[in-house]
């Protein structure tokens, strides 16, 4: 027996940026199209409140003060409602679709490094079997890291409206 000790295995920052660079960029090549699409929607939908109460500020103070039209404003409103409801859900499908393209191309990927083994020698050690077991854990995990990215970008874009203005 040795007692020499074992080396540190910690996770510096510096491996933190890179493992998420690689998983973003893992994300965007497995789906190209539906990333910028995702963003989109979860732009809109953070930005639907905002709206709503914008239009439904400007319907009351056209009913209570100026006379002026009140339908187009109305019209606005109808359409801010209903961009509440479907865009949630359109940006819910486009991550769930975003997720499975990512955990697939992960899949493939993963086997793809598995074949590349020589010999059986690396499967029945269990340090590589640990390894093994974990990346592919971590590629089951994608779809939760596009749902934290779609989470962060929703809230990102709601600060500026919901933070209110400060009077220094």
């Amino acid at each position: 027996m040795s007692d020499a000790p074992a080396p540190d295995r910690r996770i510096g920052p510096r491996e933190l940026r890179a493992s998420a660079a690689a998983a973003m960029a893992l994300i965007g090549r497995a789906a190209p199209v539906r990333v910028p699409l995702f963003l989109a929607l979860t732009v809109a939908t953070a930005a639907t409140p905002v709206a709503t109460a914008w239009l439904t500020k400007l319907v009351i103070d056209r009913l209570t003060g100026a006379h002026g039209p009140v339908a187009g404003l109305a019209l606005g409103l109808v359409a801010a409602g209903t961009a509440a409801a479907f865009l949630p859900l359109a940006a819910q499908y486009a991550r769930a679709q975003i997720g499975r393209a990512a955990g697939a191309a992960g899949t493939d990927r993963l086997f793809a490094a598995a074949e590349r083994q020589v010999g059986l020698r690396a499967f029945e050690d269990p340090a590589f079997q640990d390894r093994l077991r974990l990346a592919q854990q971590a590629v089951q995990r994608l779809p939760e890291i596009v749902d934290g990215f779609g989470g962060g970008s929703a809230g990102f874009c709601r600060w500026p409206a919901s933070s209110p203005p400060s009077r220094f």
